[in-house]
C-alpha cells in the first residue's frame, strides 16, 4: 500500500521597511497546525539571494490584533512580534 504525499500549496511575502527588503517564498515544504498555531517551512528569496525560512504564527484574535509571527531565515535574519496591520487566519 502506498501512502498518497500531499502538494501543499500557498505561499509568504515578508517585508521589513527598516532594513529594508522583501521575501518572497518558491516553494513551502513544510507545514503543520497545532490548535490555533501554524509552522510553515521553505524556500524562497530575498532579492536574487536564495534562502531557507521557518515561520510560526499565532492567530489570537479574529481582528488580526493579538496576532503573532516569528520568521527565520538562513541568512541569519529573523524577526518576530505581533503584527502592525493585517490578520493571521489559522484553519
Amino acid at each position: 500500500m502506498s501512502k498518497k504525499k500531499t502538494k501543499i500549496i500557498g505561499s509568504v511575502t515578508y517585508q521589513d521597511p527598516g532594513v529594508p527588503f522583501t521575501f518572497r517564498s518558491t516553494k513551502v515544504t513544510s507545514l503543520s497546525f497545532n490548535g490555533n498555531m501554524a509552522h510553515l517551512a521553505g524556500n524562497g528569496k530575498i532579492g536574487k539571494m536564495k534562502v531557507s525560512f521557518t515561520l510560526d504564527v499565532t492567530d489570537n484574535t479574529l481582528d488580526g490584533t493579538g496576532d503573532f509571527f516569528s520568521i527565520h531565515f538562513s541568512n541569519g535574519y529573523s524577526a518576530s512580534g505581533f503584527l502592525t496591520s493585517g490578520n493571521i487566519s489559522v484553519r
